[in-house]
């Protein structure tokens, strides 16, 4: 009975695809409920996957020293008496002694480009001293030149200077109606994709009115070091320090945004997928009565009920994969070049969604679980209600 049941699905299957032919807008309904809910599916895990890749790549040893309770590092400001003490007991330490703190002044700021319905990206602008050699602490200067000590002179990272080259922007930037200059790009160590200005410390103090703190210090210390410098930090006068890892910072910051989102995507996904199914459900309904007339026909000719059962899953399995397929290429249109910027604690990242191969086979695989689950309920609703109370 299997075997003649398995025989007789592909014609089952065949013959409910075919009535479509007479309500194509019935099948184009069903395919964009299951659609919408494989979208959302696709769409959730790319982003989750996203902000898994953006958490920082710092090395292990490299930790952010920032003002207690401080909800960003944007906003964790450090008074320059501190950060004088800390230098000084620096200095005074032998294990510390010559060891770098490399100080910066990180304020949040937004490049517009064109005076109506302009381009707008968010940005942190950084104001790093200068290191021993010249050069402004943790940068790496891959084009042009340094800002000089004071002036509106600005470095941008690879993927700003990306962003602003696509759009043929001049080399001179307005930020708070005061104009800055471009002279090159460089790349800051620990992070990736960062979306950041650089200038000198002293022209940020002096353009923006903060000369009296500092955002946070980063420094690379091994375990002498970092005992000594919470003993230090301990002494500070004043305010209550927290020296932090660099990346259990970043990606406890990413994993409490991650945890929402998945919340709210799991949330989401369960509603599109019931109102998935109570949409199929009322289409069906409406042409139940010519569906059940092909099914009595069927059985008398021969086709054994297992057959039926097996060709309506069938059904679902197929519209839910074309549904899904019709997901995945929205998304691919909708997603594409699409580059997302968030104020992490390491540094404004360019967030881009993926569009992975290995997105695509669990897509596709729910899809078809939606579809087929689907149209197995209505025939159990169907007997369910046909069956002598």
């Amino acid at each position: 009975m299997l075997t003649s049941s398995l025989r007789q699905t592909p014609m089952m299957f065949g013959l409910w695809l075919r009535s479509y032919r007479r309500s194509p807008l019935r099948l184009a309904l069903v395919m964009i409920s299951i659609c919408a809910s494989a979208l959302t599916f696709v769409t959730g895990m790319n982003l989750s996957d996203a902000l898994d890749q953006a958490k920082p790549a710092a090395p292990a040893n490299a930790y952010l020293m920032l003002a207690a309770g401080a909800g960003t590092e944007a906003r964790s400001f450090l008074p320059l008496s501190a950060y004088e003490q800390l230098r000084t007991g620096f200095s005074a330490s032998p294990a510390l002694r010559g060891k770098a703190l490399h100080a910066a002044l990180v304020l949040p700021a937004d490049i517009v480009l064109g005076e109506r319905d302009g381009d707008r990206v968010p940005t942190l602008m950084r104001g790093l001293p200068a290191d021993d050699a010249g050069g402004l602490a943790g940068l790496t200067l891959m084009e042009g030149r340094l800002p000089l000590p004071g002036r509106r002179e600005l470095l941008l990272s690879p993927a700003l200077d990306a962003w602003i080259a696509g759009r043929k922007a001049g080399p001179v930037l307005k930020l708070g109606h005061v104009e800055w200059r471009v002279v090159g790009v460089a790349q800051r160590a620990g992070v990736s994709r960062e979306v950041e200005m650089y200038s000198t410390l002293p022209a940020l103090q002096q353009h923006f009115e903060v000369s009296d703190i500092v955002s946070s210090i980063s420094m690379t210390l091994d375990p002498v070091q970092l005992a000594e410098v919470r003993r230090l930090s301990e002494q500070v006068e004043g305010i209550r320090v927290d020296l932090l890892r660099l990346n259990d910072y970043g990606g406890r910051f990413v994993a409490h945004l991650q945890s929402q989102l998945n919340k709210f995507w799991i949330a989401f996904q369960v509603l599109t997928v019931t109102c998935t199914g109570f949409g199929i459900y009322t289409i069906a309904l409406a042409l139940e009565i010519e569906r059940d007339r092909v099914r009595q026909i069927v059985l008398q000719l021969g086709y054994l009920p297992l057959a039926v059962r097996l060709g309506e899953l069938a059904e679902g399995c197929a519209i839910g994969i074309l549904a899904a397929g019709l997901a995945l290429l929205l998304y691919a249109l909708l997603c594409h070049n699409l580059q997302l910027q968030s104020l992490l604690p390491s540094g404004a990242i360019s967030i881009g969604l993926p569009a992975s191969p290995s997105g695509v086979v669990p897509t596709l695989i729910m899809g078809a679980a939606v579809g087929a689950c689907t149209f197995a309920w209505l025939p159990a609703q169907r007997a369910s209600q046909d069956r002598p109370r």
